[in-house]
């Protein structure tokens, strides 16, 4: 095993790691859900460990039934653009592999466009990424319909990705 994969817990029968000071991530087979928190400036070496992980984290939750990902983005600014590539190219192989829905938690509107840019580099089919500020919005949405509103009161706060050019 990697040395840098230090197994913290298991979520009924999943695994979470934290390899670095900048990423987490963890998965939940029962509830099919992947969380990722990243936070702080990246350097290429740190995105080439985050990819390695998360490839092992959708390894692991496999291609043979739909799942969703709740990424806490909040603390995580723009990036340089070798690190939004790769960032940009996981959000792909994620949606390949059968990942349904991702609800970002953002806490800025620059985190957002970023996240925004990479979702429509990713995949232009809108209503797999939406953003949110909050866990209970982006797990109610998750739980919820496709409209991407939780039916809750901070709707102003639910917005879906859309391609541009869609209203």
């Amino acid at each position: 095993m990697d040395q840098a994969f230090v197994i913290l817990g298991i979520l009924r029968d999943g695994w979470r790691n934290k390899l670095s000071d900048k990423f987490s991530i963890s998965v939940d087979i029962e509830d099919r859900l992947m969380h990722i928190r990243v936070w702080g400036f990246w350097c290429l070496d740190e995105a080439h460990k985050y990819r390695k992980e998360l490839s092992r984290a959708m390894d692991v939750l496999g291609e043979d039934d739909p799942w969703n990902v709740i990424a806490d983005v909040r603390l995580f600014p723009v990036q340089p653009a070798p690190v939004q590539k790769i960032h940009s190219e996981l959000m792909r192989r994620a949606l390949q592999m059968g990942m349904a829905k991702a609800a970002n938690i953002v806490g800025g509107r620059l985190t957002r466009i970023q996240i925004e840019k990479l979702a429509l580099s990713a995949w232009p089919e809108k209503g797999h990424f939406n953003f949110f500020s909050n866990l209970k919005d982006a797990e109610a949405w998750l739980k919820g319909g496709e409209s991407g509103h939780s039916g809750g009161e901070d709707k102003g706060n639910i917005q879906s990705f859309r391609h541009a050019g869609q209203s």
